[in-house]
């Protein structure tokens, strides 16, 4: 900043650090003007949020001034009758605002029902009166996030996960569909099949209380003896198993309800060149999917023709690869804290590749210093570049957010 005051000076009055001690400017100071706007628990904002329930399970994210607006209006009426249960839950919520803020409990740990009982708590200790109508919980249950410096990364991680959940138990269903489809030709060819029709698997098919009533030795032999039908050819019952063998395999996406981890691919990166070699690590994974899925869909309806798509499979490699393809798969989401110079060319090449990737880039220091130091951007001159770089590309997306905390 260009101003004529001591370093103290420029540090106490707009928070420049640049000319500040190295111990100093990278502390956690706070100059003694903005101290009176920085207890952010005196006020009533969006924040906190509960970050609530499961992923698809509905609204995964509500301010925690909006649940206790709801509780009002669930247990109240207009009118003084119910003041006392109006402070009564506006005291709860400032308790629990203050918890968060304070930092003091960790965020993994930060339930909103686990700080509503100990706000209550807290109340009726300090002599509080705790009115017989009022709610002992409030409704909805969650992690609770404060404004604060991973604000930002989290919010969109959790908005990444819902709509990547939703993406990834459509393709789970479409492969398992196609899956059991497949199994159900082979099936049905074993069962045509003189292995199918011996007394014994003709005997495990029928109830044990009747299986005195049949003379399974009988019916095998009426069986053998009548026409049979053709068995699926070789090849075919191959390239069959060989499919449901690839789609029972896969890892990019799970059944809604398991454990998080459990068999599963991470598609969550701090690092751009991390996430483009995995992306390309899984390219071999991906065309063997995407084939699996394109050979069952022809075999369901009977449509596979081997003089002709036996050669397309062969040459099918994952250079061929497309947007229409990708979009079958999670995108890979990377948050970035503070870009280097090593981190914006990476973050580049990613957008104008057209790959799926979504990219968290955040800068921290709204001043920052005027001459570069190690390639850093910051957000007042070189922070802007990647957004103005993004914003020229035809199919990038770019939102710009500021938080304050």
């Amino acid at each position: 900043m260009s101003h004529g005051a001591s370093p103290l000076a420029a540090f106490h009055r707009v928070g420049d650090r640049s000319r500040l001690p190295a111990a100093a400017a990278t502390g956690t100071l706070r100059p003694a003007l903005f101290a009176a706007y920085h207890d952010l628990s005196r006020l009533r904002s969006d924040f906190p949020v509960v970050l609530t329930g499961k992923p698809g399970a509905g609204p995964w994210a509500v301010s925690l001034a909006d649940v206790v607006d709801g509780l009002l209006r669930e247990v109240t009426q207009p009118g003084a009758a119910d003041e006392e249960v109006r402070r009564h839950l506006l005291a709860v919520e400032g308790a629990v605002r203050r918890s968060v803020q304070s930092g003091q409990i960790p965020s993994q740990r930060a339930s909103l029902a686990l700080l509503w009982e100990a706000a209550r708590r807290e109340l009726a200790a300090g002599g509080a009166t705790v009115p017989e109508r009022a709610p002992t919980a409030p409704g909805l249950d969650g992690e609770l996030l404060a404004c604060g410096r991973d604000t930002a990364a989290r919010l969109v991680q959790r908005a990444w996960r819902e709509s990547e959940g939703r993406k990834g138990r459509r393709l789970f269903d479409r492969v398992e569909r196609l899956a059991q489809k497949l199994s159900d030709i082979l099936q049905a060819d074993h069962m045509r099949s003189p292995a199918a029709r011996g007394p014994e698997q003709l005997a495990s098919a029928v109830g044990g209380g009747d299986r005195a009533v049949f003379d399974f030795q009988a019916m095998a032999k009426l069986l053998q003896a009548a026409r049979r039908a053709e068995p699926l050819p070789a090849r075919r019952r191959q390239r069959i198993q060989s499919a449901i063998d690839t789609l029972r395999s896969q890892r990019f996406a799970t059944a809604e309800g398991l454990p998080a981890g459990t068999n599963r691919l991470d598609f969550a990166f701090q690092d751009c060149a991390a996430a483009l070699a995995a992306f390309r690590a899984r390219l071999p994974d991906m065309r063997a999917l995407v084939e699996a899925i394109g050979i069952a869909e022809l075999e369901i309806e009977n449509h596979y023709d081997e003089a002709r798509h036996d050669r397309f499979f062969e040459q099918f490699t994952a250079e061929r690869l497309g947007p229409g393809d990708f979009d079958l798969f999670p995108s890979y989401l990377v948050c970035i804290e503070e870009l280097d110079a090593g981190q914006r060319a990476a973050a580049c090449d990613l957008l104008e590749s057209g790959l799926p990737f979504k990219i968290v880039a955040q800068s921290t220091d709204i001043l920052g210093d005027l001459t570069p130091i190690g390639g850093q951007l910051s957000f007042g001159k070189r922070g802007q570049h990647l957004a103005r770089m993004a914003l020229g590309l035809n199919d990038v997306f770019v939102l710009q957010a500021p938080n304050a905390f």
